[in-house]
């Protein structure tokens, strides 16, 4: 029986990351306010999913993604302090944790204001791809901190003595994400979580027998039957909620967002 996953937050990182920035363009208030208040707060939401079972184990995930992390600061540390204060089981960086090579320790910087003892794991997006930082040494840092890389990889959780599988995909804008790849050799479950910078790899993976031409990227390994590893959830940044939104609308979106805003 699957457990239910409840993603507890979803936290704004810089420039209105994920919570859309409202913007009318003859106000000059509203151009202020998009440039100098939006990007200082902290927008928390609470999303609540799996099943109705009251007996069934809850997963509390802080989701962290697009913080583009520059420096540390009094934003970063209410960031820091949202996580805490919801006391979760695992923490999730979906990507654009950075987007300069040199940002690397200031990476570092910002997961030592987390507890440590919390489990966590990381994608990159294409900000880290783009930027051409060494992954190696990224995960080095994450690592160092608790918190492991997943780039087409897969790790497991125990919760309430059922097994969660946390699958990580490279960036499917400028890496190369490779499901078949990630689950080679690992054990299907009920409970499968996803997590992948750009939202439409939702859509680009088709949960069902790979064909030769997908296999072959495999060095030399078997055939992967992708449907009994078909996720019931997955969790994305990338889209920045559009970005920009007046009157709701987000008439722009990176590419890698497809047919989603947030």
């Amino acid at each position: 029986m699957p457990l239910i996953l409840s993603r507890r937050q979803w936290l704004a990182g810089v420039a209105g990351a994920m919570g859309g920035v409202g913007f009318a363009a003859s106000t000059t208030a509203a151009v202020r306010r998009a440039f100098t208040v939006e990007p200082e707060l902290v927008t928390v939401t609470r999303h609540h999913v799996g099943g109705s079972d009251p007996a069934a184990p809850v997963l509390r995930v802080v989701q962290l993604t697009d913080l583009h992390l520059d420096s540390i600061g009094a934003h970063e540390e209410r960031v820091a302090a949202a996580v805490a204060a919801h006391r979760p089981d695992v923490i999730v960086f979906t990507g654009d944790s950075i987007d300069d090579d040199g940002r690397v320790g200031v990476l570092g910087e910002f997961l030592d204001l987390l507890d440590g003892r919390t489990r966590k794991f990381a994608v990159v997006g294409d900000g880290e791809r783009g930027a051409g930082i060494d992954v190696r040494e990224l995960g080095r840092v994450y690592a160092k901190r608790g918190c492991e890389l997943l780039i087409n990889d897969v790790a497991d959780l125990s919760v309430g003595g059922r097994r969660v599988l946390v699958t990580g995909l490279d960036d499917l804008v400028r890496g190369t994400a490779d499901p078949a790849r990630a689950l080679v050799g690992s054990e299907p479950t009920p409970n499968h979580l996803l997590l992948a910078h750009s939202p439409a790899q939702r859509d680009a993976i088709r949960w069902e027998r790979v064909t030769p031409a997908a296999t072959a990227r495999i060095a030399d390994g078997p055939e992967v039957d992708l449907a009994p590893y078909r996720p019931q959830w997955m969790l994305s940044g990338h889209t920045h909620g559009g970005q920009i939104a007046p009157f709701g609308l987000a008439p722009f979106r990176p590419r890698g967002s497809g047919r989603y805003v947030s």
